[in-house]
């Protein structure tokens, strides 16, 4: 995940100043609102870029003071959706796009789960990428296109 804040700063996506990441207390306040145990990955992302990632992200809710209300907002988009998939217990939504799409994992899923990505229009959610490390250097790519 270090190698991932290098890359932003190589790249010119983010100044080092702009890559601001959270406090551990944040964190574990955040697991208390959420009734979770974050996987070990996900806590990286938030511990280096929680709080301000440049330009990565523009658009998307997915920074600490933002994550607590994006699974209502989820839900609340698959009903005006008429989808019928319901999040798992132990899902959390961790970013949210424009309100027409999210990204989600699973707590069960271990330390180092699958995203899943729901965008408005479909039936369900889909497996989108192995790990969230890969999400994020998806983002660079559509940055750099």
């Amino acid at each position: 995940m270090k190698q991932l804040v290098q890359n932003l700063i190589d790249l010119k996506l983010a100044e080092k100043e702009e890559l601001m990441g959270c406090s551990l207390q944040k964190i574990e306040k955040l697991e208390q609102l959420l009734d979770v145990k974050l996987p070990a990955c996900y806590r990286e992302f938030l511990l280096l870029m929680g709080a301000s990632a440049g330009r990565l992200f523009v658009g998307t809710d997915i920074f600490i003071n933002q994550i607590c209300h994006l699974r209502k907002e989820a839900e609340k988009l698959l009903k005006e959706n008429n989808v019928k998939y319901i999040l798992k217990t132990d899902s959390v939504v961790f970013s949210m796009h424009q309100g027409y799409e999210f990204n989600f994992f699973h707590i069960s899923d271990g330390d180092n789960p699958p995203i899943y990505q729901y965008v408005e229009g479909n039936d369900i959610p889909l497996l989108c990428w192995s790990n969230i490390r890969d999400y994020i250097n998806e983002e660079i790519e559509n940055i750099l296109k």
